[in-house]
């Protein structure tokens, strides 16, 4: 009996250098590189001019209106500096002796104020159609008010006609509210007095003058 004798194996077959590449293997590549790429910044949307304009407005006009607030607190703070009496009946600050004392002013310091007064109106409000005349200051300080009397001559009617008026001003609560004395003994008007005398001239001109 013959022995069987196989065939002997197939030689064997050598590995490829390389296996061809598959789809994964090209993802996870593709994958790596654009990690290692530099990410580009992401720009912030820039405002539209129309947004930038609409800005500026509201701005503006936030501003106008707190001035314009501003303006009309400050307006009514002077209205209520000053009260004018326009009564044409002779008051009694008009009548009154003016050698008496003036409330809670001294006789002295009573000339002291009326000497001003007179003296600043030549430069000031006495160079309009009107000349003023300050016969009499009442002042209470308790109530930090002092009440000027007034005579008002119209220059431009012939003969000039007189006028009788008095204006009360508030912020007055010693005789340094009036009058302030430099160190050398040189005296003038406070400045908040002046203020507030000015604006009696100017309200009682306002009055006076044909409506």
């Amino acid at each position: 009996m013959t022995a069987h004798q196989s065939s002997p194996p197939p030689p064997h077959q050598p590995l490829p250098a390389s296996l061809p590449k598959t789809r994964i293997g090209r993802r996870k590549r593709r994958a790596s590189e654009s990690s290692k790429r530099p990410s580009k910044p992401v720009e912030a949307p820039k405002p539209s001019p129309v947004t930038i304009a609409s800005a500026m407005a509201l701005a503006l006009a936030a501003l106008l209106t707190a001035a314009c607030s501003a303006s009309a607190r400050d307006s009514e703070s002077e209205d209520a500096a000053v009260e004018v009496s326009t009564e044409q009946a002779a008051h009694p600050l008009i009548t009154a002796d003016p050698e008496l004392a003036a409330g809670d002013l001294t006789k002295e310091q009573s000339a002291i104020v009326l000497k001003l007064l007179d003296d600043i109106c030549g430069d000031t409000w006495c160079e309009g159609e009107y000349n003023w005349h300050f016969p009499k200051i009442d002042c209470r300080f308790a109530k930090g008010k002092c009440t000027l009397g007034f005579r008002v001559t119209d220059r431009n009617p012939t003969p000039p006609k007189n006028y009788r008026r008095s204006c009360t001003v508030r912020d007055a609560r010693a005789f340094t509210d009036l009058v302030q004395t430099a160190p050398n003994g040189y005296r003038s008007l406070d400045e908040t007095f002046y203020d507030n005398v000015s604006r009696c001239v100017q309200r009682i001109e306002d009055d006076l003058k044909p409506k």
